[in-house]
C-alpha cells in the first residue's frame, strides 16, 4: 500500500467501518528511498481519524537491514497531530531515550530488540 495511497486510504476506511475499537497504523518511511511517503500516510492517517500512527524508520526495500532513518519524525509530527510511535533498529534504553526526545516521538514500538540473542535471530523462527 505503500505504492498505492489510495488503496491505503480504502482499506482504513473499511476497517474503521468494520471495528468500535480505536484504530491505528503502522507503516514504513515508503517503499524505496525514492518513494518516501511517510509524511503522507500521517496526513492520510490523521483525515481519516486514525487513533495513532506507528513508522518503522526504514523504507519496505531495506526489510530490516541498514540504518534506520528517524529524521522524519518531526516532519510527520509537523503536519499531523497524532501520536507518533517509532520502531526499527531500536537498540536499548539508552538509544530509545536519545531518539524519543531527538525526533519527537511520542513512544516506541520495540520489536527484535526485545528478542534475547541467546535464542538466535527471530527471523529464524
Amino acid at each position: 500500500m505503500l505504492r498505492d495511497l489510495p488503496r491505503m486510504r480504502a482499506v482504513i476506511e473499511a476497517v474503521k467501518q468494520a471495528v468500535t475499537v480505536p484504530v491505528t497504523v503502522k507503516t514504513r518511511l515508503g517503499w524505496d528511498a525514492n518513494s518516501i511517503v511517510a509524511d503522507q500516510v500521517a496526513v492520510l492517517c490523521q483525515s481519516l481519524g486514525v487513533a495513532a500512527l506507528a513508522l518503522h524508520a526504514r523504507t519496505r526495500s531495506q526489510f530490516f537491514s541498514g540504518e534506520a532513518d528517524y529524521s522524519c519524525a518531526r516532519t510527520i509530527k509537523a503536519c499531523a497531530a497524532l501520536p507518533l510511535w517509532l520502531n526499527g533498529g531500536l537498540q536499548d534504553v539508552k538509544h530509545i531515550s536519545k531518539i524519543v526526545k531527538e525526533s519527537g516521538a511520542d513512544g516506541v514500538l520495540i520489536g527484535q530488540a526485545a528478542w534475547p540473542s541467546s535464542l538466535g535471530s527471530p527471523m529464524d523462527f
